[in-house]
């Protein structure tokens, strides 16, 4: 799960959300008791808390000794690569950082084969708010706002020069 907060919201308000929002925004996706891993912006540890009473939350803090010695500056993109090979990944609406990992998911879809892929689908990638939670579950052709997500040309045909 990747989940924007604190100066993204002042930006993008409408993606504000509180912890029980995600939690009811995840919870038909991602069954009680599974591992996520949430990359964040956010500060406060308890923010999540009502998260951690359903599941085992991970996050980057929790791998410091794995991280020893590693660029902290590189740690954004170390997440980027564990979120696109997640079961299921929740992004936020509007994020490039959380639209990048939707469209290295689309480019594992076609070597993968994965359902969907011929379509420009993604299954199990999903944003939040719920709004636009399905948003890459359909074929949509490139449209604005543009950095809002990733649109399937990243991805779909692009061995076919």
């Amino acid at each position: 799960i990747h989940i924007r907060r604190r100066d993204f919201q002042s930006q993008f308000p409408m993606t504000e959300m509180s912890a029980n929002t995600i939690l009811a925004g995840i919870q038909d996706d991602i069954h009680p008791g599974s591992t996520i891993y949430i990359s964040t912006d956010e500060r406060d540890p308890t923010f999540f808390e009502p998260l951690r009473q359903v599941y085992d939350l991970k996050f980057i803090g929790d791998f410091g000794d794995m991280l020893k010695g590693v660029n902290p500056q590189l740690f954004g993109l170390a997440e980027q690569i564990v979120a696109s090979r997640s079961r299921v990944f929740f992004g936020t609406y509007y994020s490039s950082f959380s639209a990048y990992i939707a469209r290295l998911r689309g480019y594992y879809s076609v070597k993968e084969n994965q359902p969907g892929h011929t379509s420009g689908a993604l299954q199990n990638t999903y944003y939040l708010p719920s709004k636009w939670k399905r948003e890459m579950s359909i074929y949509q052709a490139v449209h604005v706002p543009f950095y809002a997500r990733e649109f399937p040309i990243a991805w779909r045909d692009i061995d076919q020069l």
